[in-house]
């Protein structure tokens, strides 16, 4: 079998590649970026004590109070902190509805699977970049405005 290229084909051929490469080199460049300015041990030790501590029971769902946040979270473009699951969502960038950045698992808990709207990709040992809708939080119907019911 006698394969060639033109000239054409195989310039086509190395814009792709180069394309590949730079997009491939790019990726989680901020998360990694965050990670590596906080301190990956000092992410897992957060994780940790949010979960020994039981705050996240308390705050069923909604974002942490700034009160609750590492100081150097605001500093290194964290919009948010977030429980979820066994773990801890660092929310670095929002677009539309979509919101994205790291996620942190405490000690012993099972790697996160994509799921209804969330999706996750292993950076190290116990840190995800994730992406996932934003959902409006949960109003218990008795705590809703009457005129929306």
């Amino acid at each position: 079998m006698n394969f060639r290229l033109n000239e054409k084909q195989a310039l086509a051929g190395l814009v792709v590649l180069c394309a590949l490469l730079v997009t491939s080199c790019t990726k989680f460049v901020a998360e990694k970026r965050f990670i590596d300015s906080i301190g990956a041990a000092s992410l897992k030790a957060y994780a940790n004590d949010m979960q020994r501590n039981d705050i996240w029971n308390a705050l069923k769902g909604p974002p942490a109070p700034k009160s609750l946040w590492l100081p150097s979270f605001a500093t290194n473009g964290v919009l948010e902190v977030k429980p979820y699951l066994s773990g801890v969502l660092f929310v670095l960038e929002t677009q539309g509805r979509m919101e994205r950045g790291v996620y942190v698992l405490a000690d012993k808990a099972e790697a996160p699977e994509d799921g209804s709207g969330i999706n996750f990709a292993r950076i190290q040992s116990r840190m995800y970049w994730f992406e996932q809708k934003a959902r409006d939080r949960y109003i218990p119907r008795e705590q809703r405005n009457p005129a929306s019911r």
